[in-house]
């Protein structure tokens, strides 16, 4: 439905072209010639566009078929006594690229060998049917419309392994959620029927904190993609101690039971970042070595060059070559990702757009059998407040 709305839109600005066409000759040359069948052809482009809106039809299937006859038995009347074929040949690549987009499976088949009939017997006509004349251009045509079709296809087979990543990214996002919720709605629960008191209730609060702050980080990936997405990811860079920051991150996973040893991390460390979003990548890391990584956790900060770099690093095996090219993917999926619970495949990619949006940036290196994440931070010159 969603494409049969752009393609009829499209099929407007189509029609509406092909019927201004001749009047732009008219202007330029002095005559209209046989271009009158150009505006005929994008008159019933119009009418048909107008038909399908107001009986609400959004058959692509129908549209493409009447602008393929309309458009090629225009282009075939054009090029009767004339050499030049050009314009058989621009519509048959042009036609290639619209149908290998806006239509699917036997239709696509069908629409194709309209269009390559329509080309062949446009030229076969023009040449008075002289093959040695006729196979050569059709052939040149047939090529290009053959790379048309490898490119498209490419595109679409991607373009639906992506869609079906998004669908798994959003599924175990959603299942997180509800996890997480179900914990928080059980212990108000238990809290607001007076089923637990004293020391218990203590813990069984700080549980429910626990499980919401982990729901809020679902959300604030989910967030970030959506922006990102849209191209609005937007961040506050200012003057932000990284220190204290990574130090009150690492202190929400040691409430879980997570063991971090730290380095450098006693005094302030002043950067550029953006107090709100530089949190939400320490985050993704500290995540990021949960899951996939040793049990020999670290974190250290390296400042030089301007610069101050934050290493998280694990002992663990590292990250296959093969996954390496889309490490920082959206919605990519590792052979490891693939049975790790909670992962949406989000994380790197979000902490990398963020780091960049701070003028900082985010690498993935092997030292000396470690996993290491450097995310870099500009550092901030005292005085510098903005």
């Amino acid at each position: 439905m969603r494409m049969g709305h752009v393609y009829l839109r499209a099929r407007w600005f189509w029609g509406v072209g092909m019927l201004l066409l001749p009047l732009a000759i008219r202007l330029t040359s002095g005559e209209f010639g046989d271009t009158w069948l150009v505006a005929a052809a994008g008159a019933v482009m119009l009418t048909h566009a107008l038909g399908m809106t107001l009986w609400q039809m959004h058959s692509v299937v129908h549209a493409v078929f009447v602008d393929l006859v309309a458009t090629h038995l225009a282009v075939m009347i054009l090029s009767l006594d004339r050499t030049d074929h050009a314009a058989v040949l621009l519509a048959m690549v042009g036609f290639t690229l619209l149908i290998m987009l806006f239509t699917q499976g036997a239709t696509r088949v069908a629409a194709l060998a309209v269009n390559g009939a329509f080309t062949f017997v446009t030229i076969g006509m023009a040449d008075n049917w002289a093959m040695e004349s006729v196979y050569g251009p059709f052939l040149g045509a047939g090529f290009v419309a053959a790379i048309v079709i490898a490119v498209m296809a490419a595109f679409n087979k991607r373009f639906a392994e992506l869609e079906m990543a998004r669908a798994v990214t959003l599924g175990i996002a959603s299942h997180e959620l509800r996890n997480r919720l179900t914990g928080v709605i059980g212990v108000t629960q238990l809290l607001t029927e007076d089923m637990v008191g004293g020391e218990e209730a203590t813990e069984l609060l700080h549980m429910a904190h626990r499980e919401a702050e982990q729901a809020e980080a679902v959300i604030d990936d989910l967030l970030m993609v959506s922006r990102t997405e849209r191209g609005m990811t937007q961040t506050a860079p200012a003057r932000t101690d990284l220190a204290e920051t990574v130090r009150n991150v690492i202190a929400t996973f040691e409430s879980s039971g997570m063991n971090v040893k730290t380095e450098g991390l006693d005094e302030p460390l002043w950067v550029r970042a953006d107090p709100l979003r530089s949190p939400q990548v320490v985050r993704n890391l500290l995540s990021n070595a949960q899951r996939y990584g040793g049990s020999d956790i670290r974190v250290a900060v390296i400042e030089g060059g301007g610069f101050v770099s934050l290493l998280v690093s694990d002992d663990g095996p590292g990250v296959d070559r093969e996954d390496l090219p889309g490490l920082f993917t959206p919605y990519q999926r590792t052979k490891k990702s693939q049975v790790e619970p909670g992962s949406t495949g989000l994380g790197l990619w979000i902490s990398r757009n963020l780091m960049r949006s701070m003028d900082g940036d985010l690498a993935y290196r092997r030292i000396d059998d470690r996993t290491v994440f450097e995310a870099t931070f500009p550092i901030c010159p005292p005085g510098d407040e903005s």
